[in-house]
């Protein structure tokens, strides 16, 4: 009962972020507990969240709980593929071990399950477009790809280009809901880090302006829904190094924290790049950074910061001031404090990378 509850209320949540359909924690609830893989999953995840977060066992004079539905839920998982469960709830379960995963461990563990689920999508010909529980699955599926690659500086595991079934009439919409909106944020943050990644040659320079351009255009494809309840700026004095940004659903935080992120990313590119430009891209990769966090700040939702942890390795590498970079360590603290998720490798690296060890 505790598992199932914790897992409904805290866990599912992270995986309904993005749309407000609430497929993990409410539609297809009927459906997990039906679905063996997709149930011991879900339990797995959710006792390795309350041990993380609770910093004790829950079973002391046991072996560890968490591990060992983890490991029935991989064998389950396995079994699945031979169709002796249904496909999609299967799918849905493997998404939930490629986050026990990055709860826990660094990137190079997580991509052994994203490159399961990615074989699942292309095999099926599933995406982002094909609706129901498989696109809910796919856009959780898309950022665990896109911060798997991010961390190892190669691309996504699924070619960008795949991710919508049309993804240019898409780009001619308007007045999206809050919901398409993110996903096109996040696909686009992919196609940023696929740019960025030390396995892609430099670009020319015609691509790299037509990805600028999509990436400027995003704030306007959204819909009012989509845009900022209340900002207020920066007041250092005040102990606010970055701007309050508050936004009303958890689609729109994640969107706008990602595609903030990925500008941070793609001007940084082109500084590195354009030599005599390096200054002005600098600045806006800056504006960019602190705006980022200060919505993960102001949206401080445990759905939403289970996002937001490579967000906020990328906003701190911009840091400039003390308070600012006091500010981020501090915000990557309350994640790891509410969610249980690990961050003190991001927080080690930030430290090596502003000197500061």
């Amino acid at each position: 009962m505790r598992l199932m509850h914790n897992y409904l209320t805290e866990v599912a949540p992270w995986f309904d972020a993005h749309t407000g359909q609430q497929f993990y924690s409410r539609t297809e609830v009927p459906r997990m507990l039906q679905c063996p893989p997709w149930r011991a999953a879900a339990l797995a995840i959710s006792a390795k969240n309350i041990e993380l977060r609770e910093k004790r066992s829950i079973m002391p004079d046991l072996e560890s709980l968490p591990l060992h539905l983890y490991q029935l839920a991989v064998r389950l998982a396995i079994d699945a593929m031979s169709g002796r469960f249904e496909t999609v709830g299967a799918l849905a379960g493997c998404v939930l071990l490629c986050v026990y995963e990055m709860m826990t461990v660094t990137y190079t563990d997580w991509r052994r399950h994203v490159q399961g689920c990615t074989s699942i999508y292309t095999h099926n010909s599933w995406n982002g477009s094909s609706g129901g529980l498989i696109s809910g699955s796919f856009w959780d599926y898309a950022r665990i790809d896109i911060w798997a690659a991010f961390s190892a500086g190669t691309r996504t595991m699924m070619a960008t280009e795949n991710w919508f079934d049309d993804p240019m009439s898409i780009m001619q919409q308007t007045n999206m809901d809050e919901d398409l909106h993110s996903q096109v944020a996040i696909w686009l943050t992919a196609r940023v880090v696929n740019i960025v990644s030390t396995e892609t040659p430099p670009v020319l320079d015609e691509e790299l302006f037509q990805l600028r351009s999509a990436m400027e255009s995003w704030p306007q494809l959204g819909g009012s829904s989509t845009r900022p309840v209340l900002s207020r700026e920066a007041d250092g004095m005040a102990d606010y190094p970055f701007p309050r940004i508050l936004f009303s659903t958890h689609s729109s935080i994640i969107g706008h924290t990602m595609w903030n992120s990925a500008m941070v990313l793609l001007f940084e590119y082109e500084a590195a790049r354009r030599h005599q430009e390096a200054p002005a891209l600098q600045e806006e990769a800056y504006r960019h950074a602190l705006d980022a966090a200060g919505i993960i700040e102001t949206n401080n939702h445990t759905a939403c910061l289970v996002n937001s942890l490579q967000p906020a390795f990328i906003c701190g590498r911009q840091m400039r001031t003390k308070g600012e970079k006091f500010a981020i360590l501090e915000l990557l603290a309350q994640i790891e404090r509410k969610t249980g998720w690990r961050c003190g490798w991001r927080s080690d690296g930030l430290r090596e990378f502003w000197n500061l060890c």
